[in-house]
Parts: C-alpha cells; structure tokens; sequence
C-alpha cells in the first residue's frame, strides 16, 4: 500500500483530518493527487499553471512547472494514458496541443487553454 493511503487511512481510522491550509507542502501535495479519483482536479491545477503564459507554454514548461508546484510529475498514467501527449489531447475542455515542425526535424507541441 503507497506511503500516501496508508496516513490517510490512519487518519480516517482515528478520527483525524488534515487541514487544507497544512497540505500546502509538496508531500502532502503528491498524497492529494495520489489519493485524487476525480480527474476534474487534475484539470484545474493543469488550467491554474498555463494562465500566467502570454504565449502557448510547450508541454516540457508545463511538466515543469506542475512538478515544482506539485512534487510529481503528471499523472498521466493513473488515468490509463501511456504518454502525456495522449493524455493533453483527451482535456478537450482544458487545453488544446497544437503541433509546430521546426526545420522538419523537431516537433514543437504548445498548449493554449480553452
């Protein structure tokens, strides 16, 4: 069992929460988004990080930027994605990948939110 469910299923066996204002650490950052079943959150977070951007962010600034505010990187996986590519391209709702080729040898993806 994770790190993550076994404190907070000893708090909830002891009666014990944890406040929101003391989960602001990056540790207590990866049990939320461990623990989180709704991907509804994840979006938010993704959404909160791409508005400072005047200009599309490309995916490489946003995995940055979420593992410096979250502690982890992206879950992608835990939504049954097997890459984050795949991943940005189901948050219709959220984001939109678009794809530039520069000198026909590397391939650009910049997210612009919806």
């Amino acid at each position: 069992m994770p790190i993550g469910l076994l404190l907070f299923s000893l708090f909830d066996f002891v009666g014990l929460s944890v406040p929101e204002s003391k989960c602001q650490s990056p540790f207590f950052s990866f049990l939320q988004i461990t623990m989180a079943t709704d991907i509804n959150e994840l979006k938010i977070i993704i959404r909160s990080l791409l508005i400072p951007y005047k200009d599309p962010p490309q995916i490489s600034i946003l995995r940055r930027d979420f593992r410096e505010s979250e502690g982890v990187d992206i879950p992608f996986s835990k939504f049954g994605f097997g890459n984050i590519l795949d991943f940005l391209h189901s948050l219709k709702d959220t984001v939109i990948v678009r794809i530039t080729l520069y000198a026909l040898k590397l391939t650009l993806y910049f997210l612009y939110i919806c």
